[in-house]
């Protein structure tokens, strides 16, 4: 539905349904934009954005139903440091 946004994991289209821009709290300081920072097991995937950070709650990969980040962490090798977007457009 709408509002939406997406990015790429691992080349396949990742929907975020819902989200909510956090504060840093002791999150790595020089991460890229797309950089997962911090995996917080029981609510959500924190990524660095170009502004800030952002705290995915409800995500959808490509050919998969809508779930919540803490379900979707069980399901799949996700962890700090790897990078969300379409890495053929970065330079």
């Amino acid at each position: 539905g709408w509002p939406s946004a997406f990015t790429y994991l691992n080349n396949k289209i990742l929907k975020i349904h819902e989200a909510e821009i956090i504060e840093p709290d002791g999150f790595k300081k020089d991460a890229k934009p797309g950089e997962i920072v911090k995996v917080k097991k029981g609510n959500g995937i924190i990524v660095k954005t170009h502004k800030g950070y952002l705290n995915i709650l409800s995500l959808q990969l490509e050919g998969k139903k809508e779930m919540p980040s803490r379900q979707f962490i069980l399901g799949h090798k996700i962890k700090e440091g790897d990078i969300l977007g379409n890495l053929s457009l970065r330079g």
